[in-house]
């Protein structure tokens, strides 16, 4: 029924806007309850499609589809499990020999800062400056050791926490690699069956817009990790670059180098 009156038609407009928003905040609600299953999805989603290249590179060397997806799971879970194996215990060791010196690391900053007064107090005196720093009013030594022994079981406990928190990353990590195992096996007809389910004048449509989509992301996969690999590999030359030129200006002069 068309509604000719423009007052109720401006009140119909705002109560459908009011609707609107509504269910919006309603939906935006649901999704943020599932919110972790999703991101979870997602990401299966995206190493699935990250690791089609691959798939598809070992499928031409006459390997089947399957054995090709499972050959290429398999080294990413055993590529991960070994990282996780191997940088969890060395960061929980980092992380307690930090706090089990950090007694030493207040003393030694305790007599730079020392050094540092004495130094500056002496150029000013030379200057014949009236004024002149106290730095161990502000910073005590004891009062600064006490805080460092303090601040030692917390971190401890996070230590745990990290430790902790890594099991169960590893878990998750598992799932997402379950589900974008299934996702590469059967994503193809999976999307083909939803597509098959659109009205048949929409069908075209749809198959387009998915492959315009994957384009896209595609390239767009394409020039981040190309991005990331040229600002990694000029980060490492330009450390190894600065590394042996601080080696050679120690060799040659270790009082003026820092």
């Amino acid at each position: 029924m068309l509604i000719r009156d423009p007052w109720l038609r401006a009140l119909s407009i705002l109560g459908c806007a009011i609707a609107g928003v509504y269910l919006t905040s309603l939906l935006w609600q649901v999704v943020m309850e599932f919110a972790d299953i999703i991101l979870l999805f997602f990401l299966a989603w995206l190493v699935a499609f990250i690791l089609e290249p691959v798939v598809g590179t070992l499928v031409e060397g006459r390997l089947p589809r399957l054995a090709a997806i499972g050959l290429t799971y398999l080294t990413l879970l055993v590529l991960l499990s070994l990282g996780v194996i191997l940088l969890v215990p060395a960061l929980t060791l980092q992380i307690v020999e930090v706090v089990r010196s950090l007694p030493t690391y207040v003393e030694q900053a305790t007599v730079f800062l020392t050094n540092l007064q004495s130094t500056t107090n002496d150029w000013l005196t030379s200057r014949g400056s009236p004024l002149l720093i106290d730095v161990k009013s502000a910073l005590n030594p004891q009062d600064l050791s006490r805080r460092a022994d303090a601040l030692g079981p917390p971190i401890l406990s996070n230590v745990v926490g990290f430790a902790t928190g890594a099991a169960t990353l590893l878990a998750e990590l598992l799932i997402m690699l379950i589900l974008s195992f299934y996702f590469m096996v059967d994503g193809a007809r999976l999307a083909d069956s939803l597509i098959a389910a659109l009205p048949l004048r929409a069908q075209d449509d749809a198959r387009f817009l998915v492959a315009s989509i994957h384009r896209a992301f595609a390239g767009f996969l394409r020039g981040q990790m190309i991005q990331a690999l040229a600002g990694g590999v000029g980060t490492g030359v330009i450390m190894s670059v600065l590394g042996s030129t601080t080696h050679s200006c120690r060799a040659w002069s270790p009082r003026w180098c820092c």
